[in-house]
Parts: C-alpha cells; sequence; structure tokens
C-alpha cells in the first residue's frame, strides 16, 4: 500500500508571511495593527524572520526601515541583533535618513551608538532624531502621527530614551510633540515629556510647562513645577505665548450600528472660530476599545456635509446627542486602557477638540429599566419574527468570523461540488444545525450585549419603538429562553449569513485561519 503524501502547505505560508511583511507599506498602519502582524509571524519562526532581515537589508526609505526593525523585537532568535549592527556598519547605500533609522533602532534595542565603532556614523548624520525628525515634521500632522506612532513600537525603554532625545533637536516643532505625550495616558510617558521640556532652553518651553502646571494630575503638576524651577534658575522665563487653544465647539455628533463582530464608527464635527469644522473618525469594539482613529481639520460646511453623507451610506451613521456620544467614547477608552494597549495615534492629537474632563473613560452599558425585558422575550410572535431583524439597515453587517465558521463554509462548497447541485433540504439543515451547535453557545452572552447596545441606538437615534422592542425581544429570548442554538431562528439565520460571507470570502483566496487563532478580522 502507498503510503499517504502530506500536503507541502509551506508555499501557502510563504505566501502569507510575504503579504503581512507587504501590509507594512501602507501609509495609516496603526501600532495595534503592528502588533498583530509581529504576533503571527511570530509563530512562524525562522521562516518568518528570514524574508524580513533580507527586507532590512535591502530596504532604504527611513520609516520602512523603522516598521521592519519593529517587528525584529517578535523572534526569540537575537541573531538578527548582529544582522542589524552589520547593517549599521556595511551599508553605504543609505542616505543620512535611513542611516539615521538604524541608529535609531540599535538604539531602541539597548546598543550605545555613542560608542565605537558606531561613533563615527553618528558623527556623519548627527543624533538620529536630529536628522530624521524635521524631515518628518515637513510633512505636516501626517508626519507628526507617523513619529509618534514609530515611537509607539518601541520597548518602555526604548521610548523613553527617544522621549530624552527630543531635548538635543533644535526645531521649535519638538514642542508640539512633548504636549501631545504628555496627553498619552501613560506616566512614563507624559513624566518624560515633562522632564524633556526642561532641558529645552528657552521661554516657549517655560511657557508650556507653565500651563500644564495647570492641569488636574498632582504628580505631573509638582514634576513641570519643579521643571519650570529649574529653567528660572538658568534665567529663562516663560516666553509671552497666546493663551492654550480652547476646546472646539460640538456642532454634530454621529454614532453607527455595531456589526455581528462587535465593530462600530464614531464621529464627532466640531466647529472653530472661523466657522470651520475639524472632524474626527473612530472605530471602536465593544470589548476591545477603540481600534483606530482619523481626522481632518478646516473643512468647510459644504465638505463636511459631503462627508457625512458618504458616512452615512457607507457605515450607517446615526446623528445621536453629544452626551451620547461621550458616553461611548469612554467606554472605548476604558476597554483600551483595559487591554493594555495606547489608544491610536491620531486621538491623541485630536483629544484637545474636547474639554478637559468632558468624557470620562468608564465602562457603559445602556439601562432598560423602562422596559419589561422578560415579557417581550417570551413573546413567541417576536421569537419566530426574530430572523426578520437582518432586513433592517442596521443589521447589514451581522455575521461574526472565526475559524471554525470557515471550516463549515469549506464544508458547504465542497458539499455543493460533490452533489453538483445547491446545498438544501436535509444536507444544508444539518450543517446549519452543527454549526449552531458547536459554534454559538459560547457567543450567546456577548451576542445579546450587542443587540442591547444596537437596541440603544435606535433609542437614542430616536428610532421606532416596535423596531427598538423587536430587538429587546431577540435579546432577552437569548438569556430567557429554552431554546437551543439551532432551533432559534436569529441564531440560525446569523448563522446562514456568517457562512455565506466565509463562502464569499474564500472564493475570493482568503482564508483567516492561516493568519490567526481566532480567524477573527
Amino acid at each position: 500500500m502507498e503510503r499517504c503524501k502530506k500536503i507541502d502547505k509551506s508555499l501557502a505560508e510563504r505566501r502569507g508571511i510575504l503579504l503581512l511583511l507587504a501590509r507594512l507599506e501602507q501609509k495609516n498602519i496603526t501600532v495595534e495593527e503592528m502588533e498583530e502582524i509581529g504576533t503571527t509571524l511570530r509563530k512562524a519562526g525562522r521562516r518568518a524572520l528570514s524574508p524580513l532581515v533580507r527586507r532590512l537589508w535591502r530596504e532604504r526609505n527611513g520609516e520602512l526601515i523603522s516598521k521592519y526593525a519593529y517587528l525584529l523585537d517578535f523572534f526569540e532568535d537575537e541573531t538578527w541583533l548582529e544582522q542589524l549592527i552589520q547593517m549599521v556598519l556595511r551599508r553605504k547605500d543609505l542616505e543620512d535618513e535611513g542611516k539615521a533609522a538604524l541608529l535609531a533602532a540599535l538604539e531602541g534595542y539597548g546598543i550605545d551608538v555613542t560608542a565605537p565603532p558606531f561613533d563615527r556614523l553618528l558623527t556623519e548624520v548627527g543624533r538620529p532624531l536630529q536628522v530624521s525628525l524635521p524631515r518628518l515634521l515637513d510633512r505636516g500632522e501626517e508626519g507628526l502621527a507617523a513619529f509618534l506612532d514609530n515611537l509607539l513600537c518601541y520597548s518602555p525603554e526604548g521610548r523613553l530614551a527617544v522621549i530624552a532625545e527630543l531635548a538635543t533637536v533644535s526645531d521649535p516643532r519638538v514642542l508640539t510633540i512633548l504636549e501631545v505625550l504628555v496627553g498619552i495616558d501613560d506616566n512614563e510617558i507624559a513624566q518624560g515629556a515633562i522632564a524633556a521640556l526642561g532641558r529645552i532652553r528657552s521661554g516657549a518651553a517655560a511657557a508650556l510647562l507653565q500651563r500644564l502646571c495647570r492641569q488636574k494630575d498632582a504628580d505631573l503638576v509638582e514634576l513641570a513645577r519643579r521643571n519650570l524651577r529649574r529653567l528660572a534658575f538658568l534665567g529663562i522665563v516663560p516666553a509671552g505665548s497666546p493663551p492654550p487653544t480652547a476646546p472646539l465647539t460640538i456642532h454634530a455628533t454621529y454614532a453607527g450600528p455595531l456589526d455581528g463582530n462587535g465593530n462600530r464608527t464614531l464621529c464627532v464635527a466640531a466647529r472653530d472660530g472661523n466657522g470651520r469644522f475639524s472632524l474626527l473618525y473612530l472605530q471602536t469594539h465593544d470589548d476591545k476599545g477603540m481600534q483606530s482613529a482619523s481626522g481632518e481639520s478646516g473643512v468647510d460646511g459644504e465638505e463636511m456635509c459631503r462627508i457625512l453623507a458618504d458616512l452615512e451610506y457607507d457605515e450607517g451613521i446615526v446623528a445621536v446627542s453629544p452626551d451620547y456620544l461621550l458616553r461611548l467614547v469612554g467606554d472605548a477608552v476604558y476597554r483600551s486602557r483595559e487591554c493594555g494597549v495606547f489608544l491610536p495615534v491620531d486621538f491623541y492629537l485630536r483629544q484637545g477638540m474636547f474639554g478637559q474632563g468632558t468624557f470620562v473613560p468608564a465602562p457603559y452599558e445602556p439601562d432598560f429599566g423602562a422596559f419589561d425585558l422578560g415579557r417581550p422575550g417570551l413573546s413567541a410572535p417576536h421569537l419566530r419574527a426574530s430572523a426578520s431583524l437582518f432586513d433592517e439597515e442596521l443589521f447589514v453587517g451581522w455575521f461574526v468570523s472565526s475559524n471554525r465558521l470557515y471550516d463549515f463554509a469549506e464544508e458547504w462548497d465542497l458539499l455543493e461540488g460533490g452533489a453538483e447541485r445547491k446545498l438544501k433540504g436535509r444536507a444544508l439543515d444539518s450543517l446549519l444545525e452543527r454549526c449552531c451547535k458547536e459554534v454559538f453557545p459560547p457567543l450567546l452572552e456577548q451576542i445579546r450585549r450587542r443587540l442591547l447596545l444596537t437596541a440603544d441606538l435606535v433609542r437614542e437615534s430616536g428610532g421606532e419603538r416596535a423596531l427598538l422592542e423587536r430587538v429587546l425581544a431577540v435579546a432577552s429570548s437569548l438569556s430567557e429562553s429554552s431554546f437551543p442554538c439551532h432551533c432559534h431562528p436569529f441564531i440560525r439565520r446569523l448563522a446562514l449569513e456568517s457562512l455565506q460571507v466565509a463562502r464569499e470570502s474564500l472564493g475570493e483566496g482568503y482564508d483567516p485561519r492561516r493568519f490567526t487563532e481566532d480567524g477573527e478580522w
């Protein structure tokens, strides 16, 4: 008997690794996305490390060099450190920006770049930040965001070293960076930024320290006062400067519905004194917090209306009260902190559009005290009609994604191919039943909470009471009904929608089982 040969999956794995590395070339990639890429590459071990190091040897762009070097830290095999040192010493094809990026990477990994043999290169290009930072800041807000993204990618020690070095960069725009860093919710970063301000011998730095003495954190206030006294001892007093920018006037606030995986879009439009608008867009997750942020400033009224119309069409956003949106923002900030991750850089850059203390980082759970959640949930008509919620706009994005779901979707495709007909009848019922039994019981509480948050949006946006009661009925039925998952009309429809999405993804060549453990997007 012939021995069955194992299927060679190495080509697909190598292709997946190269696709992940190619994602680093995206301009708007976030720290969280880079963390996910690094975690996935680490599982592949040396098979992922080799192409990463090859890219570092070839790359000339300073920003990409910084991103590739950041990923090295995910690998336990530290042979890459010697490779990084050799790149610094041997590469002759780099401009100053590329050299500075490599030096900054070495410094971030604890190498003293002021000692031989690196001191010669340091003399040629100057301290890494002295070369690369002004060029980044010349790109405006995009460059500032790129610098902060790179900074947050460093180890805690590396971040503090870079923040300390900011004091040596003779560019007044450094003060903007340090002011943003003080607003990041990490005490070490904020303290490092204030200490760096105390080493900048300028009246503008003293003026910023003076403003920081008026914040609420007592420890940071004391540190700011101490550094202000240090500058005063050197004869440096606060320069006359305009008062701090007042919070913008909130013009309108919007929230989108949750999808089946817990993601939603939030939007804030604020008006400045000249009648122009700043916009902040947030992508949040009901459990993981704030996932991404972006924004724009100086938008006129006509352009703002066009942008909001596009968001309404693409993301389903609806107008809500500022108080409600701020509770959602506070919830997202709280959950991000609980997960131990930084907020998106664009949020740090634009959080000044809110007044200090406007939103409170705290979990938000909607209160339906005025409704008898038990009554509609046990109603047979409500339960039978629960699948019809998928005909509502609020539920357009409702599907869930997991590796096991993709297994069932693949099985569906195989059954259809073998039967040479559309899967229906008993075969489809059997597959749906097994899918509901295996995939959905652990998700019921999560789905119930997302339904309650959806009902909350209906209420807060002035939606129909009938729709609100239908959503609440389904949420109640998931906790109080004795129906097994495969008999519940809403769960069966959710399983069907999820399988259809998974099949479409597989048909387009996308299979998340190759990249993550849980299959979530």
